[in-house]
């Protein structure tokens, strides 16, 4: 499957995004702290009928770093422009983690009139509670004096029980980021909107991803609020953790697929 590369300038800042397959187009947002590249081998297995926009986020991977802080806001903008750019029409978003985060402040405010469905790949619609801003001030402050340690200390923490082949590679990828826009990013994490409500009038269809073993997400608190939704989808993975892309690809890409197509496809 060939893959085009190219950049598209928002805010005087550059993004770089990666186009391939062909069909209706579904845009992929990773999550924290990585860029594009942690999507590519289960963009391979998920392409069939599809055309799969993987952007770098803003100040990740090859795209520059803002002027302002990142923030779930800014960056669902700027991936709206990249969305009308390359004139995508009706398109689903897949969201893992932070990326499900921005898919949920680009829907509620309706950022692409014509978003047909959306993934939360191991994501959830709540804002952080004090504990869990606390906790993201502690790894600001860790981030800007140990980047390393900080990152060497969270990827390990994203499996089940049994880790990927491809865990050495994720942890390279986070490893070279922007200390500044890892930074900056945990702070727009700590400082998110909820979209609770959003979900309870969603009138698009939605599937929630969950693996049994996510520490970062508890499966018991996603189910709460798929039961909100007027049209929710569930895949509950035993044996995956926060990264199921790379821990049940082949049980998990079919699911997606079909979930895009039936949205898609008229």
């Amino acid at each position: 499957m060939k893959m085009k590369e190219g950049y598209f300038t928002y805010d005087n800042k550059k993004l770089f995004y990666r186009d391939m397959g062909a069909g209706p187009a579904v845009l992929l947002l990773h999550g924290f702290p990585f860029d594009g590249r942690i999507w590519l081998p289960f963009a391979k297995v998920l392409t069939g009928r599809l055309r799969l926009i993987i952007p770098d986020l803003p100040g990740f991977g090859k795209s520059e770093h803002p002027e302002k802080q990142l923030d779930m806001h800014l960056m669902g903008e700027a991936l709206a422009a990249l969305a009308e750019q390359l004139n995508l029409g009706r398109c689903a978003i897949i969201g893992h983690s932070m990326g499900g985060y921005i898919a949920l402040a680009m829907a509620s405010q309706n950022m692409l009139a014509n978003l047909k469905g959306m993934v939360l790949f191991h994501s959830q619609a709540a804002s952080d509670d004090e504990a869990a801003r606390t906790k993201r001030d502690d790894s600001i402050r860790l981030i800007n004096n140990d980047m390393p340690r900080f990152v060497n200390g969270f990827v390990p923490g994203l499996y089940g029980k049994t880790k990927p082949e491809s865990a050495g590679e994720h942890l390279a990828i986070a490893l070279s980021q922007n200390p500044d826009t890892v930074a900056s990013a945990m702070a727009g994490l700590r400082d998110r909107q909820s979209h609770v409500q959003w979900l309870t009038e969603a009138s698009i269809p939605l599937l929630f991803i969950l693996g049994k073993e996510d520490s970062r997400m508890p499966a018991a608190n996603i189910l709460a609020q798929a039961a909100l939704t007027p049209h929710a989808e569930v895949l509950l993975l035993s044996n995956v953790g926060h990264m199921g892309f790379a821990e049940a690809p082949d049980i998990i890409a079919p699911v997606i697929r079909d979930f895009c197509q039936r949205c898609l496809i008229h």
